[in-house]
């Protein structure tokens, strides 16, 4: 498989170990992993390059205020989040701007292999429907 076809996941933490741990869970086979330590720098990433998914450690969630996610969001509407909650603590919802809470690093990677999975079937589901009234598709 050519790196163009893999899925390219920016994995956002402010820890190199946990980068690593996150890296150490996906196979090299099936993604692309790029890292960053900067949200910042993350989303300006996002913005300009094809990005897959986003691995969004829990630091960067704030009660009630502006989050990462909700950055990502405003540059990549439809981009899968899954937020790896670190800490013990369990959410009883998914966070705002956020599709998946995951509490094992080692959930990440089937997370998001069903979150592309579902995001490729939307499109082709709406392809289908711009083809079926006589549209084009973009």
């Amino acid at each position: 498989m050519s790196d163009r076809r893999k899925p390219r996941i920016l994995c956002v933490s402010r820890s190199i170990s946990q980068l690593e741990l996150i890296v150490s869970h996906f196979s090299e086979e099936e993604f692309e992993t790029i890292l960053s330590s900067s949200p910042e720098e993350a989303v300006a990433f996002c913005a300009a390059n094809h990005i897959s998914a986003i691995v969004l450690d829990s630091e960067f969630v704030t009660e009630g205020g502006w989050t990462v996610a909700q950055s990502f969001r405003m540059v990549k509407p439809q981009l899968p989040i899954v937020l790896l909650q670190r800490n013990h603590g369990h959410h009883s919802h998914v966070p705002t701007h956020v599709d998946v809470v995951a509490s094992k690093v080692e959930l990440i990677p089937e997370a998001l292999k069903i979150l592309l999975k579902q995001l490729a079937d939307a499109e082709i589901n709406r392809v289908r429907q711009i083809r079926s009234s006589g549209g084009s598709v973009r």
